[in-house]
């Protein structure tokens, strides 16, 4: 069975395999990896947003910048404006 390894006979027999550790997972760049049993999932760090379709999360993750408008009202012109996952404007000094 896909995700897992071994001979399937025995205590031992299917081993789950850890993508994120092998390397071998479709995480976007920009998104942390975690091991399941039989597979793995994705998710986008902070500032970074989910832009993939349903059943492909944290394989599109997209920076999530603040409108011109925003970063005007809430931060310097040396800082970088940024939105969290949940929309909260954060400035970051330059």
């Amino acid at each position: 069975k896909e995700g897992f390894e071994g001979e399937g006979d025995g205590p031992e027999g299917c081993v789950d395999i850890d993508e994120c550790a092998r390397l071998t997972d479709d995480c976007h760049a920009r998104a942390a990896c975690s091991n399941t049993h039989g597979s793995f999932q994705c998710a986008c760090e902070e500032f970074w947003v989910d832009n993939a379709q349903a059943g492909w999360e944290g394989t599109d993750c997209v920076f999530n910048a603040c409108t011109d408008a925003e970063a005007a009202e809430f931060c310097s012109e040396f800082a970088l404006c940024k939105k969290t996952q949940r929309g909260q404007v954060t400035c970051e000094c330059l």
